[in-house]
């Protein structure tokens, strides 16, 4: 896949408006910008238009270290604090354009680590394969797996 290594950033204007006043006005904006879903994109470790949230934005443990994250950024020099982590390119550029015209932000990049959770895979099923699966909202149906896509989604036929 491509890699996470890109990072949006927002720049508080220390000079221009006092900190409270500026997280205030930009944040809820900020927020929505982050969750929105985007078409062609599967958030890391969700399904494609999904909406995002925390750990899908570099924050595996979630919305205290973004904020912990935000805060420590914006109130020291150089006033900069990234609000997503670990994103692809077209994830970084997409949230960017939202921004624009919203507050002044940036991408960056960060190899030093991954900011992303790694996603416990269990073994892939092979085609054949005999199991249980749900079907619409009845109860557990026998199916036998036809195949399993590169995203790890698996196509079954059920008995009935």
């Amino acid at each position: 896949g491509e890699e996470r290594v890109h990072c949006v950033n927002i720049t508080y204007p220390h000079d221009a408006v006092p900190m409270d006043l500026f997280v205030d006005s930009v944040m809820g904006s900020v927020l929505q910008a982050l969750r929105q879903g985007d078409a062609g994109q599967a958030p890391y470790g969700k399904n494609e238009g999904e909406e995002y949230d925390f750990p899908s934005r570099g924050y595996p443990d979630g919305q205290p270290e973004f904020h912990e994250t935000l805060t420590r950024g914006l109130s020291t020099d150089p006033f900069i604090a990234p609000i997503a982590r670990g994103q692809t390119r077209r994830e970084a550029q997409v949230l960017l354009s939202r921004l624009d015209g919203l507050c002044e932000a940036s991408i960056s990049v960060d190899r030093t680590r991954s900011f992303v959770p790694q996603l416990k895979e269990g073994p892939t099923l092979a085609p054949g394969t005999r199991v249980h699966c749900k079907h619409g909202r009845a109860d557990w149906s026998p199916a036998t797996i036809l195949e399993c896509s590169s995203s790890r989604r698996y196509t079954v036929v059920f008995d009935d």
